[in-house]
């Protein structure tokens, strides 16, 4: 089912029921509002009665004669034969005595009976009944309640009021609400039709845009100039977010590839030269031996080296490593106890022990190896420092040198993958190109920092910060 149909249909029902339920709550108190003035009216006409009888028994009692009721009830049903105010047409009269015995009733009764019920402590009752006249039958509200003289209960008194008209009336309405009802839903699907039309306009929009990137420029943004800044106008935005991303991902991604199949193809192409050199020459020309097998293993071990750091990076961009409370300090003890003998060189500072962070340990004595060794390389006269301290709520490290330095046009690129300063240097000493990568994203992966600050000629100074357990 499409999104415009259900909005339709959405709307749609929304619409209906909020008229229907109005529609039914207004039809609802409308009959009770004339129910209600039905039974005022009946309790007024009961108030009526019972003032007469009090009147007229107390004239009769001041003249010493007796108040009877049989007698007297043609002068009840005259009450309501000269009353010109009641807006009923139909009110019944039915007056029984003690016995329940009718002893008077209003002639438009015809052949209906008007119930009578016992009575208890007075009260009177009221309830809606059909009776039977011919072969019809016809809504009556009727109320029963007692008739006394001087005090004492003589007979009782039904009195009726004919709701024809009124449910009539309350049917016509009824009808009237329907068939508004009916309108409405027509009108409501109309318009929501309308309305999910000009709502989905900017999706539509959209998905024509994305069907003609589909066959043209796989990565280019939205036009976002007609879209409002509503939800629509922020989704699109963040399309073109996540598109900018996917095509910086694949553009990182081509350039790995590309710097990658270079690096396997120097070392392979050197293992390939020589292995064909020992094939021809190798059995008569000792020296080629030697020297062919010595860059086979040199380059060998190159590739595994390669291998191994993209294997690593790989790891590292999509699993979290086993941490644990690691002392910084003792850490970097033992890394200047074993290099010490052979860097005579190195330095070794620690202040404010004891640096406490959160680290997986081999990966951090690799960051730290690895930044050493690249000094070390830089450095072939002069001095390499390696030292940590406490700043605030940090541990900071520090691997620092004397040696070449690095120019300021490459420190923006210094920790990009298969990036080097100086690309004859490095393939010469056995680097990889994606070492500092590693340092990054290990140090990333440990929620630190690194920055560089570097002169040409003057040294390099590399920083680590880790957040403090």
């Amino acid at each position: 089912m499409k999104i415009r149909l259900k909005l339709t249909l959405w709307f749609t029902v929304l619409v209906a029921l909020i008229v229907g339920m109005g529609a039914l709550w207004g039809w609802l108190g409308f009959r009770a509002s004339v129910y209600f003035q039905a039974e005022q009216e009946l309790q007024d006409k009961q108030q009526e009665v019972q003032l007469f009888i009090d009147t007229v028994s107390q004239e009769f009692q001041n003249k010493g004669l007796l108040f009877d009721l049989r007698e007297n009830a043609h002068n009840l049903e005259q009450i309501f034969a000269n009353d010109q105010t009641s807006r009923y047409d139909n009110i019944f009269i039915q007056i029984t005595d003690t016995q329940s015995h009718v002893i008077s009733r209003s002639s438009n009764l015809g052949k209906l009976v008007l119930p009578i019920h016992p009575r208890e402590d007075g009260k009177e009752y009221h309830s809606l009944v059909l009776q039977p006249e011919a072969e019809k039958s016809i809504s009556i509200l009727y109320a029963s309640s007692p008739i006394l003289v001087q005090g004492k209960e003589r007979g009782s008194l039904q009195l009726g009021l004919s709701m024809v008209k009124s449910e009539g009336f309350l049917k016509q309405m009824l009808l009237f609400e329907a068939m508004g009802l009916f309108f409405s839903i027509a009108l409501s699907m109309l318009l929501g039709q309308i309305l999910a039309q000009r709502a989905l306009a900017p999706m539509l929009q959209i998905t024509e845009q994305v069907q003609q990137m589909a066959g043209q420029e796989l990565f280019k943004p939205l036009d976002t100039s007609d879209l409002n800044p509503d939800e629509i106008g922020v989704l699109a935005e963040t399309f073109n977010g996540l598109m900018r991303r996917i095509a910086s991902v694949f553009e990182a991604q081509q350039h790995f590839l590309s710097d990658a199949s270079h690096e396997f193809k120097t070392p392979l192409t050197a293992i390939r030269g020589h292995a064909q050199l020992l094939r021809k020459r190798g059995a008569t020309h000792p020296e080629i031996l030697a020297k062919s097998s010595e860059t086979i293993i040199r380059e060998s071990k190159r590739l595994s080296r390669l291998v191994n750091d993209l294997l690593l990076l790989a790891r590292l961009e999509g699993h979290a490593e086993r941490m644990e409370h690691v002392r910084i300090e003792i850490l970097i003890e033992e890394i200047f106890e074993d290099l010490s003998p052979l860097h005579p060189q190195l330095e070794l500072e620690i202040s404010d022990p004891p640096l406490v962070i959160l680290a997986n340990p081999d990966s951090l004595r690799r960051i730290i190896l690895n930044l050493l060794d690249n000094a070390f390389k830089a450095t072939p006269d002069g001095k390499v420092l390696l030292s940590c301290k406490r700043l605030e709520n940090q541990a900071e490290l520090i691997v620092a040198d004397t040696g070449l330095g690095i120019a300021a046009e490459h420190l923006p690129h210094l920790f990009e993958r298969f990036y080097r300063v100086d690309s004859d240097r490095n393939r010469s000493s056995g680097g990889s190109g994606i070492g500092l990568a590693l340092v990054y994203e290990i140090v990333k992966l440990h929620q630190g920092h690194i920055s560089v600050q570097s002169q040409p000629g003057q040294g390099s100074v590399f920083q680590l910060h880790f957040p403090l357990v």
